[in-house]
């Protein structure tokens, strides 16, 4: 071996460590399970993966028992419930933004933590955004990306096309890992958490 492969292999350590610092400092919170699941996906259909297998594989890899007794994992709200509360609970610190369903369990809207922050003492169907743009379980990482891209939003919630009802959130983070560097990536506006008023289900009717 050369000084000059040695020196190379140095670099690609210390360039593989700093990115995963970068990460963590984003707030890159996935399991080391969950990154290794992706993997082999990521390789086979990259962009074209769907939303619903995404989200299956995710489960499988965060929440093996609940996956292995088909246990819904999903976190959300209700539009009654009362802001103040719901900002300090487990729930939204760690998810950043969650759908908000009525009794049936139709989505109804989305909150999240910047929403939180604009008023006291009153309920999550106060600040929630209404209808929220959404995407299907049968939609694509790289359409997700896109949407998330146009509309400067870092969640979105997924539809099952077949019952109509949301199945889970899908986040950047949980999609960029899917485009290599040389695939084109819509970008986004860093820091920006807020749906817009003028956002509507223009993507996919909510009442599929």
């Amino acid at each position: 071996m050369t000084l000059g492969s040695r020196v190379l292999r140095c670099d690609i350590r210390v360039s593989k460590r700093r990115i995963a610092v970068r990460a963590r400092d984003y707030g890159a919170t996935s399991s080391s399970a969950w990154r290794r699941s992706q993997a082999p996906l990521k390789k086979q259909k990259g962009p074209l993966m769907t939303l619903g297998e995404l989200l299956d594989r995710k489960k499988k890899a965060e929440h093996p028992d609940a996956y292995r007794d088909h246990v819904d994992t999903l976190q959300y709200c209700h539009a009654e419930d009362n802001v103040d509360e719901l900002k300090g609970s487990v729930k939204m610190k760690k998810q950043g933004a969650l759908p908000v369903l009525d009794a049936q369990g139709g989505l109804i809207g989305v909150v999240t933590r910047f929403d939180l922050d604009t008023k006291d003492g009153v309920v999550v169907g106060d600040v929630m955004t209404t209808p929220p743009v959404v995407v299907r379980a049968d939609d694509t990482v790289g359409s997700a990306l896109s949407l998330m891209s146009a509309y400067k939003v870092k969640k979105l919630p997924v539809i099952d096309q077949g019952s109509g009802h949301c199945t889970g959130m899908v986040s950047e983070l949980d999609v960029l890992p899917f485009f290599n560097s040389r695939q084109a990536r819509p970008t986004s506006t860093p820091g920006t958490e807020k749906y817009e008023d003028s956002m509507l289900s223009h993507h996919h009717n909510i009442d599929m």
